[in-house]
């Protein structure tokens, strides 16, 4: 296949030049032409040689500013608002409204429209489309930039047209239209076919009164608009006056910041706090010997620009006072960062608005990093064959990008600063996004989203908006400096679900439901080195990497194993739901399995291509189970000692297919941890992983490992549990939970 195209520097694209380059282009190309759209996703094997070319920049940009003067109408280039100005008429599209129902009329009919390529996208958006804008930037939210380019070089060193076209799609008989841009020189007729799925956004039908914001606002009165309604409106957003003040808080009232103590003021403070990334800059920070000077002045000269900005954004809200941690807290004394930490969930909890610094990596880059020209969607009037109506333009993602995977949504500190505030105002690469209990709004959509494609993060209390099992996959997917800081970063929140619930806190978990929440395992295949000792090993909070774990519902996982007869956890500090020095687990079993950890076994079988294998004794044979162990030194370490299997929990899970006859089979599971003897403590463990064995139906054959587990169970489980446990128990419920250990 060709490799290293380049688009020479003055466009020559003659054959001469071509057959020099690469005879083996126009096979490419044959092949390329030869595939339908609607198969040719963007893993298509047929881009393997485009990954290899390389892009002349120069020439690029050259081609770019050579279209740059594209006359502009208002918002739109020519072509985009030649585009609106003719709306295609798709089914009953001119006749739908905005509140019209779905009936039988209509369905998903298409078009392709508006051809274009990156070039001209890229120059329109320069001087000053925003759809073009909106479209340029579909292409770089998906990674699919690059590819365009190449595809489109490609074919202009060979003399063929490099057009894309924009797919437009009726969503069923819905007001509503999804639309996507195509490979250059191919066209996806359905918007879940061939890239359209990675490229699709969706565009609504909106009355003619909808404000379509074509007059651009300034986003300190944009952000003041959001706050002032939110106050006076917001019923669910009203203040937690409870909430006990930070310590200090920064005055930005007066010339020159400073900072105060807020048990000096009779009042109420009303302040704003700051979600920021720390990063590799060690800015100015409050310490034991500056905290006089900076109660007299903080010296506008020393705070990075990210401070600065946030000073300035509260000022421009009307706010006196801002709490910014580094400053806020002695960053030198242990007992008092105990006691701050401590208070996160009232810190945030109890301020008027937080201002999150999404995209800046540390406190240099500041809050105002929005590209130029960027378009985070659109509203626009069009006419759809002589009948006007307004559109809206937007992705579903735009939430996501705006926080979750901005820079700070990976940090593990910033998920509780998002989560415990009434309203957060985010100030990032992708403009200002706000989100409050009632509204999800964007300075591009100012008035709010039309549809509730997006969870927010704000905690809303009572409404059990989020669970704590999607809290910790977020949370333990983030990063931290400090190990030790993996409990104190989430005792925001868990102060937050402690006030909520009232159940006992154990270091990461919740012993209502402490028995799902003990079969936590690692999402993927990124375990790392088992860190400092930092909370119990039956915890997840004990390693890093992303967890997750499985979630009875309706009947679903209602087989009990074992169960908790007591738990506890011994706090550092005076926060019970920080740093802790201690842990333990006493567990009560029906069953346990003895074998030991296999160098060599792989398993093919899907879902277990990372697992370790672990030996067991089946009527007599030996046979390997896939067990995914918590951290890469777990196997080394124990590779000769007896490894225990522990059934904790099981039964149907949530999927079923229809078998042969109608009949419905569920899925069958067994979720459990594993264990090794500690070198201390008699008949006391120290969890190493966990393991999930399943029976269903793929292709019509069941994988072989939950039989065969119960069936070792069945021979060896009783005798096994009898030898390793510390006690067994009398009179206890379920009467076969008999057989007790200690998880430390």
């Amino acid at each position: 296949m060709a490799s290293n195209i380049q688009i020479s520097d003055d466009g020559d694209s003659s054959p001469e030049k071509f057959n020099a380059q690469n005879e083996g282009l126009r096979e490419w190309f044959e092949e390329y032409m030869s595939i339908d759209a609607n198969k040719l996703g963007s893993d298509h094997h047929i881009f393997e040689a485009v990954d290899s070319d390389e892009l002349d920049e120069d020439s690029f940009e050259q081609r770019i500013s050579n279209l740059a003067a594209t006359p502009i109408l208002g918002r739109f280039c020519i072509k985009c608002q030649e585009l609106f100005d003719n709306w295609p008429t798709l089914g009953n599209s001119s006749t739908r409204e905005h509140d019209s129902k779905p009936g039988s009329e209509g369905g998903w009919e298409h078009t392709a429209v508006r051809p274009c390529n990156s070039f001209e996208l890229e120059a329109s958006t320069r001087v000053g489309c925003k759809f073009c804008a909106f479209l340029i930037q579909r292409l770089k939210d998906r990674k699919l930039i690059e590819l365009f380019r190449k595809i489109e070089n490609r074919l202009l060193l060979l003399g063929e047209s490099s057009i894309s076209f924009l797919s437009i799609q009726n969503w069923g008989a819905n007001p509503t239209q999804l639309l996507w841009l195509n490979l250059p020189g191919k066209i996806c007729t359905s918007n879940n076919a061939g890239t359209a799925p990675r490229l699709r956004f969706v565009s609504h039908f909106l009355p003619l009164s909808v404000d379509c914001h074509e007059k651009s606002s300034d986003v300190f009165s944009t952000a003041n608009d959001w706050l002032s309604h939110c106050i006076e409106k917001h019923e669910a957003c009203k203040s937690n006056s409870h909430e006990n003040l930070p310590t200090r808080l920064i005055c930005v009232a007066e010339e020159s910041p400073r900072l105060v103590f807020t048990a000096d003021y009779q009042e109420r403070l009303r302040y704003a706090a700051l979600s920021h990334s720390w990063g590799s800059h060690r800015a100015i920070v409050l310490t034991s010997e500056n905290i006089g000077q900076l109660t007299r002045e903080i010296s506008m000269k020393v705070l990075p620009k990210t401070f600065k900005d946030a000073i300035k954004i509260t000022q421009k809200l009307g706010i006196d006072y801002l709490w910014i941690d580094s400053l806020c807290i002695i960053q030198n004394d242990d007992h008092d960062w105990q006691e701050e930490s401590a208070l996160m969930s009232s810190v945030y909890g109890g301020s008027s608005i937080t201002i999150a610094a999404s995209s800046a990596r540390d406190s240099t880059e500041g809050c105002f990093l929005e590209a130029p020209n960027f378009s985070g969607g659109l509203r626009v009037r069009i006419n759809d064959g002589g009948r006007q109506r307004v559109q809206d333009f937007l992705c579903h993602e735009e939430y996501n990008y705006s926080t979750l995977e901005a820079h700070l949504g990976t940090r593990a500190w910033a998920l509780q600063e998002k989560i415990l505030p009434l309203r957060t105002v985010h100030f990032g690469d992708r403009g200002a996004f706000w989100e409050c209990r009632s509204l999800i709004a964007s300075e591009f959509f100012p008035d709010g989203f039309r549809d509730k494609f997006v969870k927010p993060l704000v905690c809303r209390t009572g409404m059990l908006e989020w669970k704590w099992h999607q809290i910790v996959k977020l949370y333990s997917a983030a990063n931290l400096t400090y190990g030790k800081d993996k409990l104190p970063a989430l005792s925001g929140i868990a102060k937050s679900e402690f006030d909520e619930h009232d159940d006992q806190y154990l270091a990461g978990m919740w012993r209502e439901k402490i028995e799902e929440q003990l079969c936590w395992g690692l999402t993927e295949n990124n375990a790392s080195e088992r860190p400092l000792w930092r909370a119990p090993s039956w915890s997840w909070t004990s390693i890093d990497g992303q967890v997750a774990w499985p979630e009875s519902y309706h009947g679903s996982l209602n087989i009990r194993y074992a169960h908790v007869v007591d738990a506890g956890t011994t706090p550092y500090g005076h926060n019970p739901f920080g740093q802790v020095i201690d842990g333990f687990i006493r567990l009560a079993c029906s069953t346990m399995a003895v074998g030991h950890i296999v160098h060599t076994e792989t398993f093919d079988e899907a879902g277990y291509e990372d697992a370790t294998a672990i030996l067991l004794d089946v009527r007599g044979q030996k046979k390997t189970f896939p067990c995914c162990l918590d951290c890469l030194d777990d196997v080394d370490q124990n590779y000769a000692r007896p490894i225990y299997l522990v059934p904790v929990i099981g039964g149907k899970g949530g999927s079923f297919m229809f078998g042969s006859k109608g009949e419905i089979i569920h899925q069958l599971y067994v979720f459990g941890i594993v264990l090794r003897n500690t070198n201390s403590v008699m008949a006391a463990y120290i969890r190493i992983g966990s393991f999930c064995f399943r029976k269903y139906s793929a292709d019509w054959k069941e994988l072989e490992f939950r039989e065969p587990f119960l069936q070792a169970l069945e021979e060896q489980g009783l005798a096994t549990a009898e030898t390793a446990c510390s006690e067994i128990l009398s009179n206890v419920e379920p009467p076969d939970h008999r057989y007790l250990i200690t998880i430390l």
